[in-house]
Formats: structure tokens, C-alpha cells, sequence
């Protein structure tokens, strides 16, 4: 599922430059998922070049983060981090953001 999150990431971005398209993109990791952004997860390099590349911004969910017993120290670097992903995320849709989940 990771790989396929940023399979979806990397495919929005070269259309819209494709198409020259400006568009903010947002990873959210909550739950199970907040794993991914720990700075020695499987997928952590290809995040830090997401994020070098200025592909996406990468959300972590400190709810999740305290259910995993994770501290910001083990995670990656340039990490957002709000209280609630799903919070977050029910507020980018009511600001009109769309939400895809791989």
C-alpha cells in the first residue's frame, strides 16, 4: 500500500506539469499507515525524495503516533504532524480538497 500511495503521488504530479497544472498534494498517515514516516520504515527513501522533490507534503497523525508509542524523534524529517489526521482530512474536503486512498 505504501508503494502504490506514492505510485498515485508521483502519477498526480507528472500530470499536472504535464498539463502545468499547480496542485498541493498531502500524504496522511494515521493508523496502521503512520509506520510509513518512521525515518527507518521500508519506504523512507523514496518519501525523502518525495518530499526533496517537493512532490507532497507528508502529514502525520500524533493520535496515532501516541497509539504507536512513536515520538517525533523517530520519524522523518520535515513531517508535518496535526492531532487528528481524520480530523484534517474531513477539513481539506470542506475546503474543497479531493481525497484519493490507494
Amino acid at each position: 500500500v505504501w508503494n502504490l500511495t506514492f505510485n498515485v503521488v508521483e502519477n498526480l504530479r507528472a500530470n499536472y506539469a504535464k498539463n502545468k497544472i499547480d496542485a498541493e498534494i498531502e500524504v496522511v498517515a494515521f493508523g496502521p499507515g503512520i509506520q510509513m514516516l518512521k525515518d527507518d520504515a521500508v519506504v523512507a527513501n523514496r518519501i525523502r525524495a518525495a518530499m526533496k522533490k517537493g512532490d507532497a507534503k507528508m502529514i502525520a497523525c500524533e493520535n496515532s503516533m501516541s497509539r504507536f508509542k512513536l515520538t517525533r524523534n523517530v520519524m522523518l524529517d520535515n513531517v508535518t504532524y496535526v492531532d487528528a489526521g481524520v480530523i484534517h482530512i474531513v477539513d481539506r474536503q470542506r475546503q474543497g480538497w479531493a481525497v484519493v486512498r490507494p
